[in-house]
């Protein structure tokens, strides 16, 4: 018998599901899964610093600063020193960038829509209110030690 919260937990099948919907995306712009997934999330926010995307994108500093650049270096990004944190950076979407980022952010919303498919409203703000139990849930175990 499969465990559902664990599999949903785990998120290895919705992943694979992202990386499926956002093929047509990586292939038309030659952006990589981690740079759509950099890009959807400085879309979201207005506070966007390097520790701010590696942390919550649960991506080592490697990876974001690689992904960064290269998104700079195609236009879809600025990067500026943070003003009082030399060791960290800015990051803010150019007109080009937040054009990608709302293709990102259409499919991510069909990929959710479909996930959907079936519950109610009533079900579908439940759903959000015991995700978002959780997660707090999750924060405050990940920041005691066990």
């Amino acid at each position: 018998m499969r465990d559902y919260l664990d599999v949903l937990l785990q998120g290895r099948q919705f992943k694979l599901i992202k990386t499926k919907a956002f093929k047509s995306i990586r292939d038309r712009y030659g952006i990589k899964q981690t740079e759509i997934e950099v890009l959807g999330y400085l879309s979201s926010l207005s506070n966007n610093t390097s520790s701010d995307v590696y942390h919550d994108l649960i991506l080592n500093k490697g990876h974001v600063s690689q992904s960064t650049i290269r998104l700079r270096n195609m236009g879809y990004l600025t990067i500026h020193q943070h003003p009082t944190d030399k060791r960290s950076c800015i990051f803010s979407l150019t007109d080009k960038g937040r054009s990608v980022a709302d293709e990102i952010a259409n499919v991510r919303h069909s990929v959710f829509l479909s996930l959907l498919k079936g519950f109610t409203k009533q079900q579908q703000s439940q759903l959000e209110k015991l995700a978002e139990k959780i997660c707090q849930n999750m924060d405050e175990l990940e920041n005691q030690s066990l």
